[in-house]
């Protein structure tokens, strides 16, 4: 799996407790080895979503005819997700007036540098990359809660429509929405997973799993987490665009990256 396995390294690259989150990690290795055949078999039988073209069919009930893989609209005029941009991908994003972009954990700069959106769009793009959210996290609910509280932060506050995605815009990305759809807009969590569903990865039952476990406690915690995020966060870069071209601008503050892909809120003051 692409998406799950490549990144064992950057799964220590955390800002905050980093050590507590590499025992995490460690922990976890024994149940992630345990998992490796049930997941090819998984791939085997569905054809495997990481290595598709395409999006599965029927997937999503707007997709506005995008040619983004996986691309859905999560909440309208708010909210789409997909998998990691190509530089076509990202020519599509803009030219259809996306607001911001929130990666996960991916550096897009080749992809929209190398973009050509149409000669009259000009624009700059807020840019937000989730730093430390690799794939194995996905087994530690506590730290998943911060991941998502960044991201409902960034969504509360950054131009509409926001644009997420992980590399494949399955697991992580479908994770992010459905929390969004609960925790924000209130939809069942079951209905919430059967959306989720709908994009046939291999590993929904984790997936679903954390989002079964957002009580009414679990997200009052995170909205809190939200709140203290909120008013710190910043753009890691900006995407300018005029006359068919586009530039990738990381930002100037070291502040400002930090805030951007820090896990745990520095204390108020």
């Amino acid at each position: 799996m692409i998406g799950f396995m490549r990144p064992f390294g950057s799964a220590i690259r955390i800002h905050g407790n980093a050590a507590q989150a590499g025992w995490g990690v460690c922990r976890s290795m024994p149940f992630v080895l345990t998992l490796l055949p049930v997941f090819w078999a998984a791939c085997c039988v569905s054809g495997c979503v990481y290595f598709s073209r395409h999006t599965p069919r029927g997937a999503c009930s707007n997709d506005l005819g995008s040619t983004v893989r996986n691309f859905c609209v999560v909440s309208s005029e708010v909210l789409w997700r997909g998998e990691r941009p190509t530089k076509s991908d990202a020519q599509w994003l803009l030219n259809h007036q996306v607001g911001s972009i929130v990666s996960v954990q991916l550096d897009d700069r080749r992809a929209f540098q190398g973009a050509a959106p149409a000669q009259a769009y000009v624009d700059s793009v807020p840019y937000y990359e989730i730093s430390g959210f690799s794939p194995l996290q996905m087994l530690n609910p506590s730290r998943l809660d911060e991941h998502v509280a960044v991201f409902l932060a960034i969504v509360k506050q950054a131009r509409k429509p926001v644009f997420v995605h992980c590399r494949a815009g399955i697991d992580r990305t479908g994770v992010l929405a459905a929390t969004y759809r609960v925790v924000i807009e209130g939809v069942s969590r079951e209905k919430a997973i059967a959306e989720m569903g709908r994009f046939h990865s291999p590993w929904q039952r984790i997936d679903a799993r954390y989002i079964r476990s957002l009580s009414p406690q679990r997200q009052a915690a995170i909205l809190r987490k939200v709140d203290e995020w909120e008013s710190r966060l910043r753009p890691s870069a900006r995407i300018d665009c005029a006359q068919g071209r586009c530039t990738f601008l990381r930002s100037d503050t070291k502040v400002d990256r930090q805030l951007a892909g820090q896990l745990v809120p520095p204390d108020k003051p």
